[in-house]
């Protein structure tokens, strides 16, 4: 998974026409996986309801999804 983000940002320096200064930030730090249960309360409404609608494979349940997170 960390291969995937790495091949992000550096499509992402290509891409975006700035200085990419957030490039640095390692994506774990990122303030969603700060405090997953508060996020996902705010998420969850939104992931089983019209997320799931505009998904066209296997579905994660949420706990599934939620094991991800916490890795």
């Amino acid at each position: 998974m960390i291969k995937c983000f790495y091949a992000l940002a550096k499509d992402d320096v290509v891409s975006f026409k700035n200085n990419n200064r957030w490039l640095t930030n390692h994506p774990k730090d990122a303030l969603m996986f700060q405090d997953i249960e508060v996020v996902w309360k705010e998420l969850r409404e939104v992931y089983s309801g019209d997320f799931k609608n505009l998904v066209y494979t296997d579905f994660l349940a949420e706990e599934a999804l939620l094991r991800t997170l916490v890795k």
